[in-house]
């Protein structure tokens, strides 16, 4: 999940930072995060998050995992807009099909499309004055993605219907390769958490402070804590599991920290953002 502030008011909030800064440069250095990031994860199985993918990013030592995103056809992931703004699609790729990351197939990104409504703080925001709204993005990729092979780690998911809002108790399984420890390195294996999805006006209350949140945002967290998303998770896949069948609600955004208690993890919402990305996919 991603900065809100600058380092300076980072440091005074406690508040988690981007995950991808060194390696993509975008805002500003990450403030410390819990011990373990993945709060209460479980290592995932074959087959329980084909869409997952990872998105790499090119460095000085070759690409490495920055952020998460999911698979919506075979040549379209979904990730969030704060993990690939400013990149081009050079600067990118993406690997899939295993729930190791390190040994994902990589495919090329051919196409980079932002959300051109995104907003994001910077050092110089005064808390309360932005937020990030629309924090999605489309990658278009330079050859398909074989999602009918019948390999249990590759297939798409659904998109959630436009105007789609889950009700506040739905459960949410979130998944990706977030650090499991503050400054430590990227697990080898995919993590999966579920969470119950907080109303906003709670969560608006709880993220006043910092400019709340709006209607391109759903929220989900334990009432007590201790069950999260966190660094390089951003991107991610939020998805609601009806008998069997997984629908994409959310992108993992930004939020207070890690399983913080009052503090639920922010997700950009499917539903409000459905028409934006039907209308960038093709």
């Amino acid at each position: 999940m991603m900065l809100l502030f600058g380092i300076g008011e980072a440091r005074r909030a406690g508040l988690l930072g981007v995950a991808v800064t060194a390696v993509l440069g975008a805002g500003s250095l990450i403030a410390s995060a819990p011990a373990d990031a993945i709060v209460g994860g479980v290592l995932e199985k074959d087959g329980d998050s084909p869409w997952q993918v990872s998105v790499q990013a090119k460095g000085w030592s070759g690409y490495t995992h920055a952020c998460g995103g999911s698979i919506i056809d075979a040549r379209t992931i979904v990730t969030a807009a704060h993990c690939v703004q400013g990149k081009t699609a050079a600067d990118l790729r993406v690997g899939y099909g295993s729930l190791k990351y390190s040994q994902t197939t990589p495919v090329a990104v051919s196409d980079v499309r932002v959300h051109e409504n995104y907003e994001a703080r910077t050092s110089s925001d005064e808390a309360g004055t932005k937020d990030y709204s629309n924090d999605v993005a489309v990658l278009k990729l330079a050859q398909d993605i074989p999602v009918d092979s019948g390999d249990p780690n590759i297939g798409t998911v659904a998109l959630a219907s436009s105007g789609n809002d889950p009700a506040k108790g739905t459960p949410v399984t979130v998944s990706g390769w977030g650090v499991t420890r503050s400054g430590g390195s990227i697990p080898a294996d995919l993590y999966r958490v579920t969470v119950p999805i907080v109303d906003r006006p709670t969560c608006n209350t709880a993220y006043a402070q910092y400019g709340g949140v709006d209607d391109s945002m759903i929220c989900a967290a334990e009432e007590e804590g201790g069950h999260d998303r966190c660094q390089s998770d951003d991107g991610g896949p939020a998805v609601t599991i009806d008998g069997g069948t997984a629908t994409l609600v959310g992108i993992v955004s930004w939020g207070y920290g890690c399983a913080v208690k009052g503090y639920p993890g922010v997700y950009a919402r499917i539903g409000n953002l459905r028409s934006w990305i039907d209308a960038h996919r093709s």
